[in-house]
């Protein structure tokens, strides 16, 4: 499995968001664990964010772009409704026209879904090279006044790699559409995010999926050598942590300088953890939010 991201290039520092709306620089350092994020500014494109990061992970691993025959983009900020976003980076990318490809409409726990269904398309279509393209710019959705949005969001892509070699667990997932109002966006196409509710389902909801898929993967807590839970907020993975007696080593961020990066969060994770090149570890990846929807799984380098 390979990684690359790409992030926009203007950076947003906790001063200027407690300026548009006034959300306090100690909260957003301290408890969410956010110093600055990157917004794409007017004008630019988020398919253009997508297709710079699959550029990059082609020049850095010298990747013919011509043995890619899946793609699976991931998004809730398409650059347009119709057509589907992966036929435009498609195009883009010039990628072989036996391509096959399709959107996921999922945020947070989009990756992980994503990654499990590159599994099952791999096992029964036999692709060896399938690309994973996570990019959500909430930038473009947030009402910059709403502190409850504000400080928490981040814009990222991510193109992740899926080879024949690569192992992938069973995945322990879920849907819950009757608290989909927690985080939507609204008649004026503006994200409003319900904090409390988002808070008491990830709770409830976060401990027993990653129980689950230890369960159904015949893996115990102590065998697992990396946690990679969607960086929801700092606060929040630091509770989850708590709640399943996770050792503070294990359990790994990166807010500070991208904040929540939604599909994209784990994806900017695992990709710090995949250039170490450690050998026989046990990754668990586990999404949660819009939907509200969840998925853990496991992957194995």
């Amino acid at each position: 499995m390979i990684i690359a991201s790409s992030t926009p290039k203007t950076r947003i520092s906790a001063e200027e968001v407690f300026a548009l709306c006034n959300c306090p620089v100690e909260f957003q350092k301290d408890k969410l664990g956010i110093s600055s994020r990157c917004f794409l500014q007017e004008g630019e494109k988020a398919i253009d964010l997508a297709a710079e990061a699959c550029e990059k992970l082609f020049a850095e691993n010298s990747i013919d772009k011509q043995s890619i025959d899946c793609l699976l983009y991931v998004t809730q900020t398409p650059e347009k409704q119709i057509p589907q976003n992966s036929s435009l980076l498609q195009d883009k990318l010039k990628l072989s026209t036996s391509l096959f490809a399709f959107d996921i409409s999922l945020g947070c726990s989009g990756f992980v879904y994503a990654l499990s269904a590159a599994a099952a398309l791999r096992e029964m279509y036999s692709f060896k090279n399938i690309l994973i393209v996570t990019c959500d710019c909430y930038s473009k959705v947030l009402d910059k006044t709403d502190k409850n949005t504000m400080a928490l969001f981040g814009d990222a892509a991510a193109a992740t790699l899926v080879s024949m070699q690569d192992t992938i667990g069973k995945m322990d997932y879920g849907t819950d559409g009757s608290h989909a109002h927690s985080i939507m966006l609204d008649e004026q196409n503006i994200l409003r995010m319900n904090g409390r509710l988002v808070f008491d389902f990830a709770m409830k909801t976060v401990k027993k999926s990653v129980q689950n898929c230890l369960l159904k993967n015949d893996v115990n807590l102590e065998d697992i050598d990396y946690f990679i839970f969607h960086q929801a907020n700092k606060f929040i993975v630091q509770q989850l942590a708590q709640q399943l007696s996770i050792p503070h080593d294990k359990v790994l961020y990166n807010l500070e300088c991208y904040g929540n990066t939604v599909s994209s969060s784990i994806p900017l994770v695992l990709e710090t953890v995949l250039a170490k090149n450690e050998q026989n570890k046990k990754i668990l990846v586990c999404g949660f939010g819009v939907g509200l929807s969840w998925a853990t799984n496991i992957i194995y380098i």
